[in-house]
């Protein structure tokens, strides 16, 4: 979700909404940035917008991401829920609140990448690539997730392209999540990527998802 917001990286706090852990037999997580407030959508909260089928806008991102990877975190603002997009209580998706208000992108993926981090460090060694999924992106399909997630490596860097056209999810693997931790305000991980073209791999594929988001209550649903 893109907008502008403060700079500087709000702390956070992690949960899991059930209580239980994660499984760790997954290498592969996927970052939902979710917590942003999209200005050009008007005074209505995007992530609350109904689809062409009836589900809200970033319970299908999540239902999308799922089939990237089961292990999911969200980045919410503070105080924020998953109550409202999850349809179940699952230990794959966890829960990243942003302890202050940022629509910022980079604030939400430092704190992320900081949080991996240590949870690579703590408990989950297996952990080696994150894939960063825009919480308004709900129209990416299984055979791209797949394809993506295959390429995933500790010392790589995975992005779709349509057309000639980069799009996400962005897989970041585990040796460049350092690197992540210091994004703030509007800093996604483009800078990143053109530091290192030689450890990027993109996939072309016949996926107009990949580049699809809803940036305006007018844009197809």
């Amino acid at each position: 979700m893109r907008s502008s917001g403060q700079s500087g990286t709000p702390a956070s706090t992690p949960s899991r909404e059930d209580g239980r852990h994660p499984s760790h037999a997954t290498p592969l997580i996927c970052v939902v940035a979710a917590a942003g407030r999209s200005r050009r959508f008007g005074a209505a909260d995007k992530r609350h917008a109904r689809l062409e089928d009836g589900r809200r806008l970033l319970a299908a991102s999540l239902a999308a991401a799922a089939e990237l990877t089961p292990r999911r975190l969200v980045v919410l603002g503070p105080g924020e829920s998953l109550a409202d997009w999850a349809r179940a209580p699952s230990a794959s998706l966890e829960l990243l609140s942003l302890e202050r208000p940022s629509d910022a992108l980079g604030d939400s993926l430092s704190a992320a990448f900081r949080w991996l981090l240590q949870q690579r460090q703590q408990q989950s060694p297996e952990l080696t690539a994150a894939a960063v999924w825009l919480g308004d992106m709900a129209w990416i399909s299984a055979p791209t997730c797949r394809r993506l997630a295959a390429s995933a490596r500790a010392d790589r860097l995975v992005r779709p392209r349509f057309h000639g056209q980069p799009g996400h999810p962005v897989i970041v693997g585990c040796d460049f999540w350092p690197e992540m931790t210091q994004l703030h305000g509007q800093d996604g991980a483009r800078a990143l990527l053109h530091r290192h073209r030689q450890a990027l791999l993109e996939i072309d594929v016949d996926d107009p998802g990949v580049v699809r988001d809803l940036d305006t209550p007018e844009d197809p649903r």
